[in-house]
């Protein structure tokens, strides 16, 4: 049975808990939305949470779009956002979020956004396993067309692994793998593994700087290790043919000394008026059983 609560949650005011007893997770409602809680009912959380509102940003665009002094916070877990990156993608999502509730879990609706024209949506739904399915979704609610990608990306809790799985596939003569770079990425910064089965950034708080990398994965799969707990991300394998942001990206690691970003990027839609765009994650999380084992077995070969 899928039991669904309204709660206070840290600093983040009204939150839904939607749990099936062992697997917990936490959407804000007086902001975001955001899932910021996502673990078991111990407390130990995958995502990070950025209590003290750290990481902010205040600038000159905010002040003209929207009022004087508007902030926009990263506040944590995971979000979604507008690709490619610029700066319509901070929309300051500082307001009450819209929540339509199901037999087990919840829709919820962000404000329309003036900036991109768009207004997001996320359906959250568990099953009685405890496996999450989140829908994101962008619907245009101007009278013209939008060219735009969902990114979903979850800001996960320090000291973990990201692994991204090689691609698998025969191609031949042509290449089957890509790997994209940030202007500030050390390609020898020792928190990046390229090994012969999977990609891997290891989240360190001790660390210099950033660091992010891109693939076009199509694997499909995303994994994030921390504490002997695993996030298996699901999604679409990517299309070859597609068109995607970044150099063909639709995964995306990010890290600094705060935390770990696990992104995943939808192809870029045309979106036409009134129309709406989807990108369909699927959660599990993985305590010490046999897949979790097998991720660990492919690190340790490396």
């Amino acid at each position: 049975m899928i039991n669904i609560k309204n709660m206070q949650y840290l600093c983040y005011g009204n939150c839904l808990e939607i749990t099936n007893g062992n697997v917990m997770l936490r959407v804000t409602t007086d902001v975001g939305p955001r899932i910021i809680y996502y673990g078991t009912q111990d407390e130990d959380n995958m995502m990070f949470c950025d209590v003290n509102d750290d990481i902010n940003v205040q600038n000159e665009y905010l002040d003209t779009n929207f009022q004087k002094g508007e902030t926009w916070h990263i506040y944590g877990g995971h979000r979604l956002w507008t690709s490619p990156e610029n700066q319509g993608s901070y929309f300051p999502d500082n307001y009450p979020v819209q929540v339509e509730m199901l037999d087990n879990g919840a829709t919820f609706y962000g404000i329309n956004e003036v900036t991109n024209g768009i207004r997001k949506t996320i359906k959250i739904t568990m099953d009685e396993s405890g496996v999450v399915t989140i829908d994101h979704s962008f619907t245009n609610f101007t009278e013209n067309p939008v060219t735009i990608a969902l990114w979903a990306l979850s800001v996960m809790n320090k000291g973990g692994l990201a692994v991204i799985p090689m691609s698998t596939e025969d191609t031949g003569l042509l290449a089957n793998r890509n790997l994209v770079l940030w202007p500030y990425t050390n390609v020898r910064d020792a928190r990046l593994t390229i090994a012969q089965k999977f990609f891997s950034l290891q989240q360190n708080v001790k660390c210099d700087g950033p660091l992010k990398i891109g693939v076009l994965n199509t694997e499909g799969l995303v994994y994030y290790i921390r504490g002997g707990k695993m996030l298996e991300k699901k999604f679409n394998k990517a299309n070859r043919d597609g068109t995607y942001v970044d150099y063909s990206c639709s995964t995306e690691l990010y890290t600094s000394e705060h935390f770990i970003e696990v992104e995943a990027i939808s192809e870029l839609f045309d979106i036409a008026a009134s129309a709406t765009e989807h990108h369909v994650e699927v959660w599990t999380l993985h305590e010490g059983d046999k897949l979790q084992s097998e991720i660990m077995e492919m690190i340790n070969e490396g």
